[in-house]
């Protein structure tokens, strides 16, 4: 007999091709698989201690007697029955192959795609983070300087009420310490946001006050408690608010009354009259002198120009060691000139220009020499390399470059070659002869200078 699908030769008792399987007869099949099954279940029943002829329902179906996967787990029970483990066998304890909860564990690939994505979260918030951090707080050079020229100090900035025990508002903002002293104060001027910390050190009397912009610090302003006079209150010193509390000024809160005591009247009882006496010239009073009275100096206001200046001073980045007020046009507002040590190094001429502080700072100067309401001024003497310059009121604009040599016989003026004679009529003809430096004050006392100037 041969199969009907593959042409091999078959017994004749087959019931299936031994080559491709094929059925030899669908009746003789089914009978095959009877006997296979049979024989499979019986042997299961064999191994697991199950009666012959019967096994525990473990509520998984039966699997197919051609299954390729015995151990296939999906079908593995707690309960002893079909296709569950011996109890014998060690694998039966293992919790990793064999569940008693009977959840299904998830596996290696998918933990590790679940850590993989928490840690990637993670990753990504910290980034984040740091960008926004580098974001607030990096500033070019450029931009510090534009905050630097555009700042003002907050009494310039707004006005507050000072009655109130927190006048902040929208456009200013402040907190306090313990002593309902400022500890910090916010606000912005000319687009530009400052924030700004009070530290106060009682045993030296000075009230600290750092001025920062995105973090970066640009001024920092050192203020006496002995400026301000009333406790409590707010106070506006050189562009700043402040306010101080009695045990920063030294104040007491109590006072002690005095209390005198006096003695019983005796009792009277009548005397006789005693005889009169004869008139004397009265006693000649002894005059006391009158207790002096330390009156405390009221400060004169300060004149536009003054404020101005001395607020600039108090929040300039320029570095100088002296400085001085000239007039260098013919208007009644002088100017301001900062002087840096050294021989040759640039000078600052500092005018007023629309209620702020401008500054023009010159070529490398051996000295400042001016035309008193004149308006020009040099950067050195007349026979010494140097510029001329001339200042309206305004701005300043440059004339001339000028050096001279006696020595080599040399005048110039622009690049031009001139006679000794031509160079000076030319240089005279300024009227530089005023050096600024004559009355130059220290940078300690400039601000009290600036106060004082007539």
């Amino acid at each position: 007999m041969k199969c009907k699908n593959c042409g091999h030769e078959m017994p004749a008792n087959a019931k299936f091709c031994e080559m491709c399987g094929t059925p030899a007869d669908i009746e003789q099949t089914q009978l095959a698989e009877d006997d296979i099954r049979d024989d499979y279940n019986n042997f299961n029943a064999r191994e697991n201690n199950i009666p012959q002829g019967g096994y525990v329902n473990s509520g998984y179906p039966d699997r197919p007697y051609d299954d390729r996967y015995p151990d296939d787990r999906r079908y593995y029970s707690d309960a002893p029955g079909y296709n569950a483990p011996r109890y014998d066998d060690p694998r039966y304890n293992d919790p990793n192959l064999y569940p008693r909860d009977q959840k299904p564990r998830m596996s290696g690939q998918k933990k590790a795609l679940i850590i993989s994505g928490v840690a990637l979260v993670l990753v990504i918030a910290i980034l984040t983070g740091v960008i926004v951090y580098v974001s607030r707080t990096k500033v070019s050079a450029k931009e510090l300087d534009e905050a630097k020229e555009n700042f003002l100090p907050p009494a310039q900035a707004y006005e507050i009420d000072t009655t109130l025990d927190d006048p902040s508002n929208d456009n200013i903002k402040f907190k306090y310490d313990s002593r309902a002293r400022i500890s910090s104060c916010t606000y912005a001027v000319n687009e530009k946001t400052y924030d700004q910390s009070y530290g106060y050190n009682d045993k030296s009397r000075i009230i600290k006050i750092d001025t920062k912009y995105r973090s970066h610090t640009i001024f920092t302003k050192e203020i006496e408690y002995d400026r301000i006079d009333e406790a409590n209150k707010f106070v506006a010193v050189d562009g700043y608010y402040i306010r101080l509390d009695d045990t920063s000024l030294g104040n007491s809160s109590s006072s002690s009354a005095v209390k005198i005591e006096t003695a019983a009247p005796e009792p009277t009882t009548p005397r006789a009259p005693k005889a009169p006496k004869a008139p004397t010239e009265p006693p000649t009073p002894t005059e006391k002198p009158a207790p002096t009275v330390k009156v405390k100096e009221t400060e004169k206001p300060l004149e536009g120009y003054k404020k101005l200046y001395i607020n600039f001073l108090n929040t300039t980045s320029i570095s100088y060691d002296y400085g001085v007020l000239i007039y260098l046009n013919d208007d009644e507002t002088p100017e301001l000139v900062l002087y840096a040590s050294g021989a040759e190094v640039p000078h600052y001429v500092c005018y007023i220009k629309n209620s702020k502080v401008q500054t023009f700072k010159t070529a490398d100067s051996h000295s400042l020499d001016y035309t008193d309401h004149g308006g020009y001024f040099s950067s050195g003497k007349y026979d010494q390399t140097g510029m001329i310059y001339y200042f309206d009121g305004s701005s300043v604009t440059t004339k001339h470059s000028y050096s001279f040599s006696f020595g080599n016989d040399e005048f110039f003026i622009d690049d031009n070659q001139l006679t000794e004679e031509e160079y000076f009529e030319i240089v005279d003809g300024y009227g530089l002869k005023t050096d600024a430096e004559d009355d130059a004050c220290g940078k300690s006392d400039l601000t009290e200078y600036i106060r004082n100037f007539e």
